[in-house]
């Protein structure tokens, strides 16, 4: 394509974007609308197949002009397309004064001498979890570490906003967590898509035939035979998916009659929540008990178990859209096309599930025990250990497993999955000794006074991995109720005598991660 036909496509295309006001295809030119209820959110396209396009050539020879808006005064344009025809593409988040095609075609003219223009997250909304963006994908997939469902993590974690709310306002989808009791239940030979919702993976509704209301032809038809995805595998109907796993538990020697509940409940999250308009018609039915018509015998066959599972799968998604307010629809959008460089960046790793830094923040919490060790502190020393501080202790750190009254003015309290089990080896003591090795890292989680005396809980970092918590929103505020009210119900209890001698209190006397002049210890590598 020489530069003449170059400046042709572009100027033929520009007149296109000007020309087009409502819905229009052709071999050369598209224009579609559309509008998603869950979102707020209307949608323009513009394309543009150059001559010469073949579909199976990867650098897709055609121009595209994506608009975006809540309301027509503020839209997100994304202009790319073909090289050279458009070298670099535009995203500008363009104020509309007067009209939307008018401004647009403005845009287009004075290209490619357009500045980018990104849109702001608005004030106390976050953008939308991955779940919600790329809900084909599903949790530990491939998916979310390549493509795109990795550039749209990339660019979630540079954008500043308050992860702890994100996390209490957002649950993630039932099928992203492995149900320990279901497994137990059907045993470890399970099939493709067989996670379950519940302990033995059983219906949640009952029909009762009363109130029913009648899925509309067009949902019937677009749920049973219009084609979806499943992480990497395209299939033609929800049919195939279901009956895939069912080979697939053939071949594992799984136990099909316990598994096929839970599998229906996943192809149809998946196909459902992928396709707008089954989410919304689906959600519009409110509560009601739902009935469906079908010509297909294989559905017909177990149309009691489906609409069940439609009943279900309807409840997760209202859950998982329960604060959809909160969102701020517009910036997700940005996001999913955000270029590398976008600013600010800030650090947010642990609110995406599949990354390495999510990981390491829920392994350093899973299954953490608590030890304490009582001892005395001045109130220059207690003012020293502020929440959220990480400090690091030079020397090794003794605490017992044994929990009981206090007959000192403080307590670490100490939550830790390693620190190292000595009680075996004690001899002519009863400490119930543990210990985390020297120059172990803390995070202070909590400071918390009762009945005049104090605890101080601290979580045992991993060596190596402290930079993720440098951020409060590491903290699990479960962990901390817990421990409080651990701390408190221990008032009620007895004094353990073994832990209250004068050698165990004088082996704990020193404060945690304090030098000799009552100062933090700097922390070393």
């Amino acid at each position: 394509m020489n530069s003449k036909d170059e400046k042709s496509c572009f100027e033929e295309f520009k007149d296109f974007v000007k020309s087009t006001s409502e819905e229009y295809v052709d071999e050369k030119f598209t224009h579609t609308r559309s509008f998603n209820g869950i979102k707020n959110l209307h949608c323009e396209t513009w394309r543009y197949n150059l001559e010469g396009y073949d579909e199976k050539d990867s650098r897709g020879k055609f121009l595209q002009l994506d608009a975006v808006y809540e309301n027509p005064n503020q839209v997100l344009l994304h202009l790319f397309g073909y090289y050279p025809v458009v070298p670099e593409r535009v995203i500008v988040l363009l104020d509309i004064k007067s009209d939307l095609i008018q401004e647009i075609s403005e845009l287009l003219n004075r290209y490619p001498d357009v500045e980018n223009i990104y849109p702001q997250l608005k004030a106390d909304k976050c953008p939308a979890p991955e779940w919600l963006v790329y809900p084909e994908i599903p949790c530990g997939s491939i998916g979310w570490r390549m493509g795109y469902g990795e550039d749209y993590l990339e660019s979630l974690m540079r954008v500043p906003f308050n992860g702890k709310s994100f996390r209490s306002s957002f649950g993630e989808p039932k099928n992203w967590n492995f149900n320990e009791k279901f497994i137990d239940y059907a045993g470890p030979n399970l099939a493709l898509y067989s996670i379950g919702w519940t302990d033995k993976g059983l219906p949640l509704y009952e029909l009762r035939n009363e109130n029913t209301l009648a899925l509309s032809d067009k949902f019937t038809s677009k749920l049973i035979n219009e084609s979806f995805r499943i992480a990497h595998v395209d299939y033609e109907n929800i049919e195939d998916a279901f009956t895939d796993s069912k080979k697939s538990s053939d071949e594992r020697e799984a136990n099909w009659e316990k598994l096929e509940y839970s599998v229906l409940l996943n192809v149809l999250y998946y196909k459902i929540m992928e396709d707008e308009f089954l989410t919304e018609e689906l959600l519009k039915t409110d509560e009601r008990e739902l009935s469906l018509k079908t010509e297909n015998y294989f559905w017909e066959d177990k149309k009691e178990m489906l609409i069940l599972a439609l009943m279900e799968v309807r409840s997760e998604i209202k859950r998982l859209f329960e604060n959809n307010d909160d969102i701020d629809w517009l910036y997700t959008e940005f996001l999913k096309i955000a270029p590398y460089d976008f600013q600010p960046v800030a650090n947010n790793s642990i609110v995406n599930r599949n990354s390495a830094e999510y990981m390491i923040y829920e392994q350093t919490y899973a299954n953490a025990q608590l030890y304490v060790r009582d001892t005395n502190l001045s109130k220059k020393q207690e003012e020293m250990y502020e929440r959220g501080k990480i400090i690091q202790e030079r020397g090794f750190v003794d605490a017992t497993s044994k929990i009981g009254k206090m007959t000192t003015t403080h307590r670490f309290a100490i939550l830790s999955n390693h620190m190292a089990d000595l009680s075996q080896f004690e001899k002519e003591t009863d400490w119930g000794i543990h210990t985390a090795n020297a120059n172990s890292q803390f995070k202070i989680l909590d400071v918390y006074t009762f009945e005049g005396k104090t605890q101080i809980l601290i979580l045992h970092l991993i060596d190596g991995f402290e930079v993720i918590f440098e951020d409060d929103k590491t903290i699990k505020s479960e962990y901390v109720e817990k421990a409080r009210k651990s701390f408190e119900e221990s008032f009620e209890k007895e004094v353990i005598e073994s832990v209250n001698g004068k050698d165990w209190l004088e082996r704990c006397s020193f404060p945690v991660g304090l030098n000799g002049d009552d100062e933090l210890w700097e922390i070393q590598g």
